[in-house]
């Protein structure tokens, strides 16, 4: 069942210049995938994505990779929880906050300026040895 809707809006993209030629994100929630491409000459309604929402504690994950470089390796990532949208960050799960998170008409709004992290061989983000 879906509880709801997340919209993301990429607002700005900046120092991917130096390291990727021609950079591009792969945004994915709950099995749902969206490709975001040539974000300098993109309008703003081209960098926008709905994803259905079925479990609170899912994460919005954005991949980074380079269209000139190996396609099946991405350059980094960002994780973005959505119980930080709902809850902020470090807040604890309960029945209540669940159930005020799905009333209806309400709608969340946070902004976050991200940074990609380096992924690894074993796709997270610990260091290399």
């Amino acid at each position: 069942p879906t509880l709801g809707y997340c919209r993301v809006v990429i607002e700005g993209v900046s120092g991917l210049s130096k390291s990727s030629q021609r950079p591009y994100f792969v945004l994915h929630l709950e099995g749902q995938e969206y490709w975001a491409e040539d974000f300098w000459n993109a309008a703003e309604v081209d960098l926008t994505y709905d994803f259905a929402v079925g479990l609170p504690q899912s994460n919005l994950r954005i991949y980074c990779y380079d269209d000139c470089a190996d396609r099946n390796k991405p350059l980094g990532r960002m994780l973005v929880p959505l119980s930080d949208l709902f809850w902020g960050p470090g807040s604890g799960l309960s029945s209540k906050k669940v159930l005020g998170t799905v009333a209806p008409g309400i709608q969340f709004r946070r902004r976050y300026t991200l940074q990609f992290m380096p992924v690894g061989v074993s796709g997270d983000c610990r260091a290399e040895t």
